[in-house]
This record gives structure tokens, sequence and C-alpha cells, in this order.
């Protein structure tokens, strides 16, 4: 199963001087076995496609799709 988490780039960027070419907001879709959905082990899974976007709208709009 396949759960997708908001992300911004400044929490995840190892060069504080790097901006992601001003796409700051993101998706890390993570692939989740039924059997930690909902645990707290849910967001230890692999991350299996990151997606940025440029504004928190853009991003919003992907996350509820």
């Amino acid at each position: 199963m396949i759960v997708k988490l908001a992300v911004q780039y400044e929490q995840q960027r190892v060069d504080k001087h790097d901006d992601n070419n001003g796409l700051l907001y993101g998706i890390y879709h993570y692939d989740v076995p039924k059997e930690d959905y909902d645990t707290d082990n849910m967001f230890n899974n692999e991350i299996v496609h990151v997606e940025w976007y440029k504004t928190v709208e853009e991003r919003n709009k992907m996350l509820i799709k």
C-alpha cells in the first residue's frame, strides 16, 4: 500500500545553501505493508517516490489524489 507524507525541503536538505531550485514542498511516497499501516512503524518503510512543488497549494492538491 502506498502512503503519502507531506514534507518540506528545508527540513530534509543536507546543505543549508541548497534550495532545490525553488521546489520546497514535497510528497514522500512510502511502500507500507498492511501490518504496518497506522502503527508507529508506518514511516520506517521504503520511500519509493518523491515529488517536489513550488507552492504548498500545488503539493496539497496532489496529496488528496
